[in-house]
C-alpha cells in the first residue's frame, strides 16, 4: 500500500519539505497534487505525473525537477505552486506570519483513487522566539527575540516600498527563530494603519538610528553592534543609512542601487521629492520621470525603462550618487542576473568597487544569482513565476537565502 516515510510535519518555513513514498508497484504512474491556501483565500498548487522506481519509492522533490537541465532545488515542491491568475506570492503576502500548510495527495491516474495524503505545516516564526510590539511617537517596530538565542548581535530589518511591515515582518521572524534578535522597521505606510508618514518623503535616517539606540537598550541585545538588511526600497535606506553612518557593522543589500531615486510623485505630478533626509536636509536624488501608465497602474516593472535610462545618463559626479566608499560594514550584496526594476548587477558592482577603492577596508562580496525579478525573499514560499518559471527563481530563491543566513551565521 502506498505511503509516505516518516517525517517530522511541523518546521520552518525555509525548512526544505522531504516527501518520499514507498510501496508503490514498481515504475507505477502516480498523479500528485501539491497545495496551499495563502490567507487571503488563494489556492496554490501544482500537479505531477511522476513514475515510482524499480523498488517501488519515489522522492517527490527529486521528481518535481528531473530532466530540465536546472539544478537541484531541496525547496522544488513548494517553489512551483502557482495560482489560477499569474501572482507574485511576495508582492502580495509578505508581511504575514500565518504558518503555510502544504498539503499533498497522491492518486491513482486512471480512476482518480486517493492512494496517500500528508501536510506540512511550515511556519515563519520558531516557538521560543518572543516578540515585542514598539508603537511609540518616534518609533514603529516589532522586536523578535529568540528566548535561547546564542548570538544577541541584532539585526535592523528594513522593507521595501509595499509599506507597513510588508516583507520585515516575515524576514526579522525568520531570522529570530535562527538564534539572532531582529527588527522590523517599516518607515512609511501608505494603508495610514501604523501612524506613519504614507509615502517614501524624506524619511529621516536619524530614524532608524533612534531605532537603534532603544534597540541596543534591551536586555539581551550587544549595545555595540548594529546589523541591517534591506531589500529594493529599503536596501537604498540601508545604503544610505550606512554611508551616512560609520557605526553600522554588517550590511546586506538585495536588489541594491548606487543612488537614491525620487519618491513616487503623488497623482504623478511633479514636484518630484527626495526619499530620505540627513540632519534635516533632503538628500540628493534621481529622477525617473515615470509615465501616465506607470501612475494609472503602479506596476513597478514598468519603471525599468526609467531607471535604466536615468542611470545611463546620470554624470558620474551625480549628487545623487550615495557615497558607498564612506561604508564601513562588512556588506553582502545580492542581486538577480535580470532586475525587472533598476539594474542591480549593474550597481552592485560599482558599489563593489568604489568601496575596494576607497581605502575604508570594509569587506565587501556581491553575488548575482539566476533569475529574473525584483523582490527577494527566504526559500520556502512559492517562487515568481511572473517574470520568468518558478524554477529558475526558485533556485534564485533558494540560494539567496543561502547566502544571507552564512553572512549572518544563522
Amino acid at each position: 500500500m502506498v505511503h509516505f516515510a516518516p517525517h517530522v510535519p511541523h518546521g520552518l518555513v525555509d525548512e526544505p519539505i522531504t516527501a518520499v513514498l514507498h510501496e508503490a508497484s514498481p515504475h507505477q504512474t502516480l498523479s500528485v497534487e501539491v497545495s496551499t491556501i495563502d490567507h487571503e483565500q488563494r489556492r496554490w498548487s501544482r500537479t505531477l505525473d511522476v513514475h515510482a522506481d524499480a523498488s517501488g519509492r519515489l522522492d517527490l522533490t527529486q521528481a518535481s525537477q528531473v530532466d530540465d537541465g536546472l539544478g537541484y532545488d531541496p525547496h522544488g515542491l513548494v517553489h512551483q505552486l502557482t495560482p489560477e491568475e499569474p501572482a507574485r506570492w511576495t508582492n502580495q503576502i509578505s508581511f504575514t506570519l500565518h504558518p503555510l500548510t502544504i498539503l499533498i495527495d497522491v492518486r491513482d491516474p486512471a480512476t482518480g483513487d486517493l492512494l496517500a495524503a500528508t501536510e506540512f505545516v511550515r511556519a515563519f516564526t520558531g516557538r521560543d522566539v518572543i516578540r515585542h510590539e514598539w508603537r511609540t511617537r518616534t518609533t514603529t517596530a516589532n522586536l523578535y527575540q529568540p528566548a535561547q538565542g546564542h548570538d544577541n548581535r541584532a539585526v535592523v530589518v528594513i522593507p521595501g516600498a509595499w509599506g507597513g511591515f510588508d516583507w520585515c515582518n516575515q524576514i526579522a521572524a525568520l531570522i529570530a527563530s535562527h538564534g539572532r534578535p531582529a527588527l522590523a522597521l517599516p518607515y512609511f505606510d501608505w494603508r495610514a494603519e501604523y501612524g506613519l508618514p504614507t509615502g517614501i518623503d524624506r524619511i529621516p535616517l536619524e530614524y532608524a538610528q533612534e531605532a537603534v539606540r532603544r534597540l541596543h537598550a534591551k536586555p539581551g541585545i550587544d549595545p555595540n553592534w548594529t546589523s541591517v538588511i534591506g531589500m529594493s526600497k529599503g536596501a537604498e535606506f540601508a545604503l544610505a543609512w550606512a554611508s551616512h553612518d560609520p557605526s553600522v557593522d554588517e550590511l546586506i543589500a538585495l536588489s541594491p542601487t548606487l543612488y537614491a531615486w525620487e519618491s513616487v510623485r503623488e497623482n504623478g505630478t511633479p514636484p518630484a521629492r527626495s526619499p530620505w533626509s540627513f540632519h534635516g536636509e533632503p538628500l540628493p536624488f534621481l529622477d525617473f520621470d515615470a509615465d501616465e501608465e506607470f501612475y494609472e497602474t503602479l506596476d513597478k516593472t514598468l519603471l525599468q525603462k526609467f531607471h535604466d535610462k536615468a542611470v545611463e545618463e546620470a554624470p558620474s559626479d551625480t549628487p545623487a550618487r550615495l557615497p558607498v566608499e564612506l561604508i564601513k560594514a562588512r556588506t553582502l550584496l545580492i542581486s538577480q542576473e535580470s532586475d525587472t526594476l533598476w539594474p542591480a548587477s549593474r550597481m552592485g558592482a560599482e558599489i563593489v568597487q568604489a568601496m575596494q577603492q576607497s581605502g575604508a577596508g570594509a569587506q565587501v562580496e556581491h553575488h548575482i544569482v539566476p533569475g529574473r525579478g525584483h523582490a527577494m525573499f527566504a526559500a520556502g514560499v512559492p517562487a515568481n513565476d511572473v517574470d520568468t518559471s518558478a524554477r529558475i527563481n526558485g533556485l534564485a530563491q533558494t540560494a539567496i537565502w543561502a547566502q544571507v543566513r552564512e553572512f549572518l551565521q544563522i
